[in-house]
């Protein structure tokens, strides 16, 4: 709790009281829609996990006769039928240039003396969609020896395999609370909007067929952006960087995993099972986003209420004439 209050007296700050220029001619509650053809990210993102555990081999006496057995060291008996755990630590990369569509929106509630707030920020960073990215994983290990295949491992030497693609299903933003603002008339018509919005930065994705999420931890979102009156409607625009991270501590453990690892034949694998627990998951975000849309006055309660009746009225005097 301490440290959101930090954070909130940072934003009083941050969003500059002490107004300069002439007060701005917007004012009401407006509902602002990005619009994804116009508002995207372009930069790069990287994630890493990092877990610790066992692997040994996929042999079963029953089910798979024929499969990799393990054991930990590279000389002594290995017997026909031993597969023996060998202590692992696993590292997974993520990552690699990004461009993307951004959905969501935000209202703001502009005051008559060029100040107000902003609120209900939603920003889906993909748009809806999803985003591949090139994987890869490194294993260290203590030595040890494999049999279908036979081979040895020396430990001490990081084994790095490229797996592909990995999935990010999610990067969102989602504001908790109100975030104070000011308007500031500019030179060319339009006015300029500052605030400093407090957000949960939640990012989701799918590791060697594993859900993991980076649950959303609050993050400071600037706020700097045009706005102009066109055809009874309010046009937002804004562009700037972006640099974010996050980290998060799961201590969970992932399912089995099945796994090839290399060996000098390439189409003759050693096949061990993963079995690890995560114990760290960290996501960083940059580049520059744009961000535009169009807003739509919300009805004061006032003036919504005096519809109502009049409608109501119109109705009732529809009635009594028919």
């Amino acid at each position: 709790m301490t440290g959101t209050l930090r954070c909130v007296a940072a934003i009083g700050i941050a969003a500059g009281f002490g107004l300069s220029g002439a007060h701005a001619s917007i004012t009401g509650v407006y509902d602002i829609s990005f619009d994804r053809t116009r508002s995207g990210l372009s930069g790069g993102l990287t994630a890493q996990a990092s877990t610790a555990g066992t692997l040994i081999g996929n042999y079963d006496p029953v089910e798979n006769p024929t499969g990799t057995r393990t054991k930990p060291g590279l000389f002594g008996t290995f017997g026909s039928t031993e597969n023996v755990a060998v202590p692992v630590t696993l590292g997974g990369t993520l990552g690699g240039p990004i461009a993307t569509p951004t959905t969501g929106g935000l209202r703001l509630d502009a005051g008559s003396e060029g100040v107000g707030s902003v609120s209900g920020l939603s920003a889906d960073l993909l748009g809806g969609g999803s985003l591949a990215l090139p994987l890869s994983i490194t294993l260290s290990t203590e030595a040890f020896r494999t049999r279908t295949p036979t081979f040895l491992y020396p430990g001490g030497i990081p084994i790095t395999v490229p797996l592909g693609e990995a999935t990010v299903t999610q990067l969102l933003f989602e504001q908790i609370g109100a975030a104070p603002a000011t308007l500031t008339k500019q030179p060319d018509g339009s006015t300029l909007l500052e605030s400093a919005v407090v957000a949960l930065f939640t990012v989701r994705m799918d590791l060697l067929g594993n859900p993991v999420d980076i649950p959303g931890a609050p993050v400071v979102i600037p706020i700097s952006a045009s706005l102009r009156e066109q055809n009874g409607a309010l046009a937002f625009s804004q562009s700037r960087p972006i640099d974010l991270g996050q980290t998060a501590n799961p201590d969970v453990e992932l399912p089995a995993i099945p796994f090839a690892l290399p060996t000098l034949t390439p189409d003759t694998p050693a096949n061990v099972i993963l079995s690890l627990r995560l114990s760290e998951i960290s996501a960083a975000l940059n580049g520059a986003w744009t961000v535009s849309g169009d807003g739509v006055l919300v009805p004061a309660p006032s003036a919504l209420l005096a519809a109502l009746l009049g409608v109501s009225a119109i109705s009732s005097r529809r009635r009594r004439g028919t």
